[in-house]
């Protein structure tokens, strides 16, 4: 009770601001029976009614056309007013059908009921029939509707946006977005926990980790961490605890996921980023771009060991060999384990992000759209992937072989086939997602 209290009057002191105070909407268009050839449609407007009003949705895409990658496309997506709504109203003002385009004004009307309220993100599926809707005469549109319901647990991807405090969920065998959930004010790092069916998600402007179940797709629990003002980056370590780092006050924390509180903190000289856990030898590894190192920490916080690197360290990630660091001006650096000695230096692209080491493989994703493939054991680049501006967090499917990589700037999540080394193609999602997680069933 007293922890209830404690969190209530802590969460009853933070201001909301940006989009966490907000309700949300957002309408994705599925496309289903796919001719072979080309259909386009010109759309001109989405509006939500409510009590007799029409509510405008800001549309993100004004063409929708077959082709797109997994037929999905996110076609609107803002702030609404909070409350319950009965119905969409649709406008499209073109049509084309095998390249040739008319200009056409069709309005349809939906009746779907559905309330959101502030810090809620809804989305609703408009599914297109498209082989349905060309008639032998005309071309007339067919559609349905329906709100999001919580998918099947198990197999989805985890999207969380920082700029519009929403967590996408991906379900991995369509590479759809089928559901999302408002998060908090600012989403920032995830971690998955497989064993306890949840995952976390640092909200660096609530200053709090929120648990969010993985078959429930809703917040759980919340973690108060008041004394950090930035918290960003989390890592899991060994029995149920965090290791959170706060680059904005040069802070890191130890947190107990299964009693939900603060272990221990420590102040540091430095600015703390990316963190990873090297399960080999039990260390949290964190990368601090500002003072070319990267430091070693045990359980209770206790620096064990700098790895002075003489480069901008960002990204860290580790397999049972080595630990991975990509340095932020170009290159991959590799450190044998459990000894830590430097075995050299790997040219990659000119911007590394982020390091993801799985199967025997090392992906280094790219702020200048690629993707670098390296094979363990090479010291050279085997396979350049585009992807697309901006990419970051990477999260892999190893059921399906998908490697999933994030598109800040596209708004999107690119997919990647494991097996094949190439790009399928791009789930949109409303923001600019930061970090992905997988869950697996």
């Amino acid at each position: 009770m007293c922890r209830i209290m404690v969190l209530l009057i802590f969460l009853g002191g933070l201001g909301v601001k940006g989009w966490a105070g907000s309700a949300r909407v957002a309408v994705f268009v599925n496309l289903e029976r796919l001719p072979g050839f080309e259909v386009t449609l010109m759309m001109d407007g989405v509006y939500l009614l409510k009590g007799g009003r029409a509510e405008k949705l800001p549309l993100k895409s004004e063409e929708v056309k077959t082709g797109v990658s997994f037929a999905q496309k996110l076609l609107a997506f803002g702030e609404v007013p909070e409350g319950k709504y009965e119905g969409m109203r649709l406008y499209i003002s073109g049509v084309g059908v095998g390249g040739r385009l008319e200009k056409r004004e069709i309005e349809r009307e939906f009746p779907v009921s559905f309330e959101v309220h502030k810090g809620e993100t809804i989305s609703l599926f408009l599914t297109w029939d498209v082989a349905g809707s060309i008639g032998a005469k005309a071309f007339v549109p067919r559609f349905s509707v329906r709100v999001q319901e919580s998918p099947l647990p198990g197999e989805n991807l985890f999207v969380a946006t920082e700029d519009t405090d929403t967590v996408w969920v991906i379900t991995t065998d369509t590479n759809r977005v089928v559901y999302s959930l408002g998060i908090g004010d600012g989403p920032q790092g995830m971690a998955v926990d497989p064993d306890r069916e949840r995952f976390y998600v640092v909200c660096e402007g609530e200053r709090a980790v929120k648990v969010v179940g993985r078959r429930s797709f809703r917040v759980e629990d919340v973690i108060p961490v008041p004394l950090m003002n930035s918290p960003r980056y989390i890592a899991l370590g060994p029995e149920g605890m965090a290791f959170l780092t706060s680059p904005g006050d040069r802070m890191v924390a130890i947190l107990d996921l299964e009693r939900g509180n603060l272990v221990r903190y420590r102040r540091l000289s430095y600015e703390p980023q990316e963190v990873t856990y090297i399960e080999r030898v039990s260390r949290f590894a964190v990368s601090s771009p500002d003072d070319s190192a990267v430091y070693l920490f045990d359980r209770d916080l206790t620096p064990v060991k700098r790895l002075s690197a003489g480069f901008r360290p960002r990204g860290v990630n580790a397999d049972e060999k080595y630990l991975y660091v990509s340095d932020e001006q170009g290159g991959l650096h590799l450190y044998r384990l459990p000894d830590f000695q430097s075995e050299g230096r790997v040219e990659v692209c000119s911007a590394p992000v982020r390091v993801l080491a799985v199967e025997r493989r090392i992906f280094v994703s790219c702020e200048d759209g690629w993707l670098d493939v390296i094979l363990a054991g090479h010291k050279a680049v085997s396979r350049r992937l585009t992807v697309g501006r901006g990419a970051f967090a990477m999260a892999y499917y190893s059921p399906r072989r998908w490697l999933y990589v994030a598109l800040r700037e596209a708004g999107a999540v690119a997919v990647v086939d494991f097996n094949r080394e190439r790009t399928l193609g791009n789930i949109t999602v409303g923001g600019r997602p930061f970090e992905m997680v997988v869950g697996t069933p």
